[in-house]
C-alpha cells in the first residue's frame, strides 16, 4: 500500500453493492477541511447528517476544533482505536508519522471498506484477501498489541482497519462450509474456532448491512458533532436528538430504555459513540440496534452522559424526572423491566459461569444485597 496526501476525495452513497450516488467532494485546503454536495444529490432531498451537514449549495467548512476539521457524518467513517493503531504502525514503514497523514488521508485508506453506506475515493489499500484463517490472524494482531516485527499490516488492515472501537477486529463473511473468507457485509453471532483447548473468536452481525444492502450509520458523536470526551452532553441531549431525527415516540422510548440500563447495569461507558442511527433509502431514520452494553466504571467512576445533572450516582429518581422533563409516556413499565432483568443478574452469572469475585464484585456495585450463605 503506497501511502501519499490526498488533497481531494469524492463521497459516494452506496446503498447496495454495485449501486451508488456521488454525494460530493472532500477537499482539504490549508488547516481546514471543505465540502460541497454533488447537484444531483442535492436534488434527492436525502439528508445524510441532518443537523451538522444539512443540503446546500456552495462549499462548506468544517469546525477546526472538532474532528481535525472533518465533519462528523465523514469522521464516522474512521476507526479508532485499533484501526488508527494499524495504520499508524503501517506509515510508519514509509518513514512518516501520524501527524503526516490528514483526515482525507486516513478516509482514502478506508475507501470501501466503512463502516455504514458511505464509500471514498480514490482509495489507497493492497489486495484484499480470500480464505481467512482467523488464528494466523490471532497472532498477527497478538505481534502488532505487543510491539513485536513481523505482522503482515497490510493484511490486517484490509481484515479490520475500518470499525470502531479499542479492541482488534476483523469483517469477514461466514460460507455455509463453515468457511471464513473476507469481506464486509452479513455475519451471524456465533463463536468461531472454539474447541476444548481453544476459546475461540466471537462474530456478531453487523446491523450496517442486510444482504446486499449497505445501511447509513451515524454516531450521536457524527451527529451532534460531540467527541466522547465532551462532558456538557447529558442524556436529555441524547433523547431530544432521537426524538427530531426519528420523529417517533417509539425510538424515543427506545433510547430511554437503553439510559436506564446504563444506569442499573453500571455501564458507564456510555459516551457519544456508543449510541448510533440507521438511515434507510427513503430519508427514514431509527435508533440503531444497542451495543457495547458492559460492567464499566466509566471516567473517574462516573457516566459519560449525565442523567439531568448527575453523573456519579444515577438513581431511578433521576430517570423518571428525565422522563418527566421531556414528557416521554409509559415510563414506569420501562424502569420496572429494566430494574428486573438487572436483578437477575447473580442467576445469569451463575449460568455463564462467571467467577465468584466477579460476579459479587459487580453484584454489588449494580446494588444487590450481599447473597446470603448457607449454614
Amino acid at each position: 500500500m503506497k501511502l501519499s496526501p490526498i488533497e481531494v476525495l469524492t463521497v459516494y452513497y452506496a446503498p447496495e453493492q454495485g449501486r451508488r450516488r456521488r454525494v460530493g467532494r472532500l477537499a482539504s485546503k490549508g488547516r481546514r477541511i471543505l465540502f460541497e454536495y454533488d447537484p444531483a444529490f442535492l436534488a434527492s432531498g436525502l439528508e445524510l447528517s441532518p443537523f451538522k451537514l444539512r443540503l446546500k449549495r456552495g462549499v462548506l467548512r468544517g469546525e477546526p476544533d472538532k474532528f481535525d476539521g472533518l465533519m462528523g457524518v465523514f469522521e464516522d467513517s474512521l476507526p479508532d482505536g485499533w484501526g488508527r493503531r494499524l495504520l499508524d504502525r503501517r506509515i510508519a514503514q514509509e518513514g512518516l508519522m501520524p501527524e503526516d497523514l490528514g483526515p482525507l488521508d486516513r478516509l482514502a485508506w478506508v475507501g470501501a471498506r466503512s463502516m455504514g453506506a458511505l464509500v471514498y475515493e480514490p482509495e489507497l489499500g493492497g489486495q484484499t484477501p480470500t480464505v481467512i484463517q482467523l488464528r494466523k490472524v490471532a497472532e498477527e494482531t497478538q505481534r502488532v498489541l505487543h510491539d513485536v516485527e513481523g505482522p503482515d499490516l497490510d493484511r490486517l488492515l484490509m481484515l479490520g482497519g475500518s470499525p470502531q472501537g479499542a479492541r482488534p477486529k476483523a469483517l469477514v463473511q461466514i460460507e455455509a462450509d463453515p468457511k471464513v473468507v473476507y469481506g464486509a457485509d452479513e455475519i451471524l453471532t456465533r463463536m468461531l474456532g472454539r474447541t476444548k483447548k481453544h476459546r475461540g473468536y466471537f462474530g456478531i452481525r453487523r446491523f450496517d448491512r442486510a444482504g446486499p444492502r449497505r445501511i447509513h450509520l451515524h454516531t450521536f458523536c457524527g451527529l451532534m458533532h460531540a467527541p466522547p470526551a465532551t462532558t456538557s452532553v447529558t442524556y436529555r441531549d441524547l433523547l431530544l436528538a432521537t426524538r427530531e431525527l426519528t420523529r417517533d415516540e417509539s425510538m424515543v422510548t427506545e433510547m430511554f430504555r437503553r439510559a436506564c440500563f446504563n444506569v442499573f447495569a453500571h455501564n458507564r461507558d456510555d459516551h457519544t459513540k456508543n449510541f448510533s442511527f440507521l438511515m434507510d433509502e427513503d430519508g427514514t431514520w431509527r435508533v440503531s440496534p444497542a451495543y457495547d452494553l458492559t460492567f464499566s466504571r466509566g471516567p473517574g467512576g462516573e457516566h459519560t452522559l449525565l442523567v439531568g445533572t448527575e453523573g456519579k450516582n444515577p438513581t431511578a429518581e433521576h430517570l423518571r424526572a428525565l422522563a418527566r422533563d421531556l414528557d416521554i409516556k409509559r415510563t414506569a413499565a420501562v424502569i420496572d423491566a429494566v430494574r428486573a432483568g438487572i436483578d437477575r443478574f447473580r442467576e445469569l452469572a451463575d449460568e455463564a459461569e462467571l467467577p465468584a469475585k466477579v460476579r459479587e464484585r459487580v453484584a454489588k456495585a449494580i446494588g444487590l444485597a450481599p447473597r446470603r450463605r448457607a449454614h
